[in-house]
């Protein structure tokens, strides 16, 4: 291994660039934010294949060396909005027949069959889009949302 351009300082962790990615769920657990010490589901994805980006004609191109990529998803769940938006993430998982959730709402009711559900969405496939916000201060915030395949078809990542 080639050490050379390794530091204490460098840090080898980059944000993916705005794109969709085709990604399995390498890991998926209920845990306790360490900051706020509530409860949260930590997912680990694992890019399956390049990214593509939508290039200024509108047309998408893949995006080089993102295949292997890791992203990673956190759902801090601390009030009524969290948690539907968590669900309504989770909807997002579907099976054969687009449109028809791999999990239904009662999984997400209690922490027993959340670890259920959550033990079923490791291996499953879903798109994540990435995109980047400027904010009021120039900073920037990177979003990750997952795209069910309705969605994907639509905006034409997924052939007819």
């Amino acid at each position: 291994t080639d050490l050379t351009d390794v530091t204490a300082d460098g840090a080898n962790f980059s944000e993916l660039p705005d794109g969709y990615y085709l990604s399995e769920v390498e890991s998926a657990e209920l845990k306790e934010s360490k900051s706020s010490h509530q409860p949260m589901v930590a997912f680990q994805f694992k890019v399956v294949e390049d990214g593509m980006s939508v290039n200024d004609n509108g047309d998408f191109e893949p995006i080089k060396k993102s295949k292997n990529r890791k992203i990673f998803m956190y759902y801090v769940l601390k009030d009524d909005n969290s948690i539907r938006r968590f669900v309504q993430d989770m909807l997002k998982f579907e099976g054969e027949k687009p449109g028809e959730p791999i999990l239904t709402k009662e999984y997400f009711t209690n922490s027993e069959l959340l670890n259920d559900a959550l033990e079923i969405l490791v291996g499953m496939r879903i798109y994540i889009q990435s995109s980047t916000t400027t904010n009021d201060d120039d900073s920037t915030s990177v979003w990750k949302n997952l795209i069910t395949w309705k969605r994907a078809k639509a905006i034409g990542l997924l052939e007819e």
